[in-house]
């Protein structure tokens, strides 16, 4: 899954490396790179070490929390 930034530049999202080792030393906490295929098309805020890996720049998910929607402008007559 990727992440798209507001100046247009894509990420591939990868799990925190440390919990793809040993998931186990992870019991009980939430999983951010999982919850994040769940807010797909949805304005996010994604924190982690970036680098490239093949030539793709890559960003592995150590914080990532939903952010609000944008409310609605209502027409005022």
């Amino acid at each position: 899954m990727g992440l798209m930034t507001a100046d247009s530049t894509l990420y591939l999202l990868t799990q925190n490396h440390g919990r793809a080792m040993t998931p186990g030393s992870f019991a009980g906490t939430p999983d951010l790179y999982a919850q994040c295929r769940d807010w797909a098309a949805m304005q996010v805020e994604v924190n982690g070490a970036t680098g490239f890996r093949n030539g793709v720049r890559v960003l592995e998910v150590t914080r990532a929390k939903l952010l609000p929607t944008p409310t609605q402008a209502k027409n005022v007559p």
